[in-house]
């Protein structure tokens, strides 16, 4: 949990809060909430103005362009598409003052979680919610940008053109996959190990000649180090539809991570009750221990 650890000046987050123009009155209620990469609070004024701060994690996301990207997003979408988005109130991309650290205050979005009413809608009902989802999609779908990148800060909102900088945007190229894996795969080694990335250069080595590379491939894959890696990359297929599953059952992040909302001592007995039988199976054929490290949030029971 330290990587999701933010230490921020919840007082001065109050007075951003109430200074607002918007809201000009005290904050009397605080909500913790929780995102995947943000600490959230649905603050509340006396006034019964409700807002979401987010703050985001400094050891997940990287400081002060995700923070000026994502506001910068939030406003081409809202000038550019008919999405519904909420209105930033306030931000700033610098976590040393006045904060101590990065936030994005913004309006609480309207209305009642899918998941709280996906069970109490007809078919109807809900084939009309994804015919609309689709036609929101198809909205952000058809915007056409010259290269690829994010938007580095909302001063370039309403012109597509210049939205990407030259230092971030590069010209689309058609890329043979598993050269994109070779490079988008690096920074997942620490939670994927080595194999997927792995068998980004065996794809290459076995496909040079048909990607049009010149030259000869400067590594050569034996015909014993290939079979040696088709077998591990075939137990870390079954570990990571393992992983997808368990995932889904609990369900939990990359980390472990479950969100608040559920009765948190469902999910446990309900990962408890993953483990053991995933313990039944492993050590059929590995020592106890050996899928025990396995696991993929030993840690939590610990």
């Amino acid at each position: 949990m330290l990587k999701r650890y933010a230490k921020f000046d919840l007082d001065a987050l109050c007075t951003v809060v109430s200074s607002l123009p918007s809201i000009s009155s005290p904050v009397s209620r605080i909500e913790k909430m929780e995102g995947g990469f943000n600490k959230v609070l649905l603050m509340t004024a006396d006034d019964g103005t409700k807002v979401v701060v987010k703050t985001p994690c400094p050891k997940i996301v990287p400081s002060t362009y995700c923070t000026a990207s994502e506001v910068a997003t939030l406003g081409y979408v809202m000038s550019h598409t008919s999405v519904p988005v909420s209105k930033v109130h306030a931000w700033n991309s610098d976590a040393r003052k006045p904060v101590g650290a990065e936030h994005i205050v913004m309006a609480k979005a309207k209305g009642r979680q899918l998941v709280e009413v996906w069970g109490e809608m007809d078919q109807m009902q809900k084939f009309k919610l994804i015919q609309h989802l689709v036609r929101l999609e198809a909205q952000l779908a058809s915007l056409k940008f010259p290269g690829y990148g994010g938007f580095p800060r909302p001063l370039f909102l309403m012109d597509p053109i210049t939205v990407l900088q030259p230092s971030i945007c590069r010209p689309f190229t058609r890329v043979d996959p598993s050269i994109q894996r070779l490079f988008s795969g690096c920074e997942d080694t620490v939670k994927e190990g080595m194999l997927p990335l792995r068998e980004s250069l065996v794809q290459i080595s076995e496909n040079w000649e048909r990607m049009g590379l010149s030259g000869i491939c400067p590594e050569v894959v034996s015909t014993e180090e290939l079979a040696r890696h088709r077998r591990e990359m075939d137990n870390y297929k079954n570990w990571a539809q393992l992983k997808a599953y368990t995932q889904e059952l609990l369900p939990s992040d990359d980390d472990g991570w479950v969100s608040p909302s559920p009765d948190f001592e469902k999910v446990k007995a309900r990962h408890a009750d993953l483990f053991r039988l995933y313990m039944s199976r492993e050590t059929e054929e590995i020592s106890e221990a050996e899928a025990e490290r396995l696991w993929f949030h030993r840690d939590r029971d610990e």
